[in-house]
């Protein structure tokens, strides 16, 4: 009886202390621990996290071990975050999520086409792409004549004019100017129509 109790006494000792009272992992660990802090002081983050998880192994209630191995997670994370440029966020809970991006508002890459336009080559309607996912779009003449007020809304970055007035009338023969907006950027370009 006596000898099994003292077993289970040794058994409890190895879970919970991570068997160094009796088999001198304890200065291994430390060992792991001071190689990981010198990692760790030199931003080697990676590095350090697998020398402190090694030392956990061995000394697992060890509160500082644990604190530096939250701290040393947290700094690859914001490593990745400034690298990789990868989106991270910290939950308060295992749930569904979703990353939902916010809406583009640069005209930069933004052109029509086909320009100049020919009914004659089969050309049926001028197509503005690469636009804001919210544009406006007014076609003027030479002279200042507002044609046509188009609008982006359905967020697909393209708009198509079937190159008709606000009368729904067909736009003569000309040079016509075009001004999209979106709620950040505007950009100008010209259009030529060969009837």
């Amino acid at each position: 009886m006596v000898r099994w109790n003292s077993l289970r006494f040794l058994f409890a000792l190895f879970c919970v202390y991570g068997f160094h009272p009796l088999l001198g992992h304890d200065d291994q660990a430390t060992k792991l621990f001071e190689s990981g802090m010198a990692l760790y002081k030199q931003a080697d983050f990676p590095a350090a996290m697998d020398h402190f998880s090694r030392a956990l192994l061995f000394r697992p209630h060890d509160r500082r071990i644990q604190n530096y191995v939250i701290e040393t997670r947290r700094k690859i994370i914001d490593q990745e975050i400034k690298e990789k440029q990868r989106p991270v966020a910290r939950l308060p809970h295992f749930s569904v999520f979703a990353l939902i991006g916010q809406s583009g508002t640069s005209l930069t890459d933004a052109y029509a086409f086909p320009v100049p336009f020919q009914p004659s080559l089969g050309h049926r309607s001028i197509t503005f792409t690469n636009l804001a996912q919210e544009a406006t779009i007014r076609i003027f003449t030479v002279s200042g004549k507002l044609v046509q007020t188009l609008r982006e809304t359905d967020g697909n970055g393209q708009l198509v004019w079937d190159v008709k007035n606000a009368e729904g009338s067909k736009v003569a023969s000309g040079v016509y100017f075009y001004l999209m907006e979106s709620t950040t950027d505007k950009k100008t370009g010209k259009l030529t129509i060969i009837r």
